[in-house]
């Protein structure tokens, strides 16, 4: 009784059983195959990040040069300069960005301050704050562009479960709070 791709087997042969191993489209011994239209649609949602890309460097710029303006004796510690053989390597997407962030030394504590001090006002005149959706872009950018480093410069493991609450208490004043 010779019987094919029981779960005894596939238990033991690290085919992606529930028990252990097996790659992203094994699920419990058994292939996942996703059908043409499927794969296309993912692909298609993958290039998202290609063509977000820019819009994230450029708001990245944007927190190196508050990096620059306020802390200035943080920039040795957090921003480099793109050599012109990483800045225009493809794989990394810097586009039109002249420097980058040394994500291992990136805090929320750093983005909180960008987010709800250097952010808080789109015309502090007119009284009138930038919204969450618009701040939580920023978040967004650090997240994706920290996976393109091009020196591993990862963010520490804690960043995003830090900044969650964070966000969550942005989202309910829908604007930063913080001083005038």
């Amino acid at each position: 009784n010779n019987m094919s791709n029981t779960n005894d087997d596939a238990d033991d042969d690290n085919t992606g059983s529930i028990s252990g191993g097996g790659g992203p489209n094994n699920i419990g011994g058994t292939a996942f195959e996703p059908n043409a239209a499927h794969v296309a649609a993912v692909e298609k949602t993958k290039g998202f990040t290609v063509e977000s890309m820019p819009n994230y460097q450029n708001r990245i710029m944007h927190i190196v040069l508050f990096i620059q303006t306020d802390y200035p004796h943080l920039v040795p510690l957090l921003v480099y300069e793109l050599p012109d053989d990483v800045r225009k390597d493809p794989r990394y997407h810097f586009h039109k960005a002249t420097h980058s962030i040394k994500w291992n030394n990136y805090t929320p504590a750093i983005m909180q301050s960008f987010m709800s001090g250097a952010m808080q006002w789109k015309d502090k005149e007119k009284g009138i704050k930038y919204t969450y959706d618009h701040l939580r872009k920023y978040h967004d950018a650090v997240l994706k562009c920290s996976e393109y480093s091009p020196y591993n410069y990862a963010l520490p493991s804690t960043y995003k479960k830090e900044m969650k609450p964070y966000l969550t208490n942005l989202k309910k004043d829908e604007g930063c709070n913080g001083t005038e």
